[in-house]
């Protein structure tokens, strides 16, 4: 994604990466020093973009808003598809299929369970 960003013409130097989190709630978590470093220089709070497989959308929300930190940003979600995972493709595709009943089941075994939730 940062490669993306920076061919599409966002500076190095205003990009985060956070590459330590092995879930969804751990890559918040880890996400907010960079996120509380940047709030410092504005009087406002921040809007901040998340981007994650549109698949993902619903759960990475309801993580988000079980942080405490979070809800004090205009968070905005934005779905990004694979070549498997596409909207109009994915139950066609054996991978895609996969890959959208597997979060199918986190999200029913995870609901109103957000502080507990990891990706396992």
């Amino acid at each position: 994604m940062r490669d993306y960003l920076v061919k599409n013409g966002v500076g190095s130097a205003d990009i985060s990466v956070e590459d330590q989190a092995l879930c969804t709630k751990d890559n918040l978590v880890y996400s907010l020093p960079f996120i509380e470093e940047v709030q410092k220089e504005y009087a406002r709070p921040l809007r901040i973009g998340i981007v994650t497989g549109g698949f993902h959308l619903p759960r990475t929300k309801r993580i988000a808003q079980s942080i405490d930190a979070y809800r004090r940003f205009s968070l905005h979600y934005f779905p990004a598809y694979g070549s498997h995972t596409r909207p109009d493709n994915w139950f066609k595709d054996p991978v895609g299929r996969k890959v959208i009943l597997s979060e199918l089941k986190k999200n029913m075994l995870t609901m109103g369970h957000e502080d507990e939730l990891s990706d396992q």
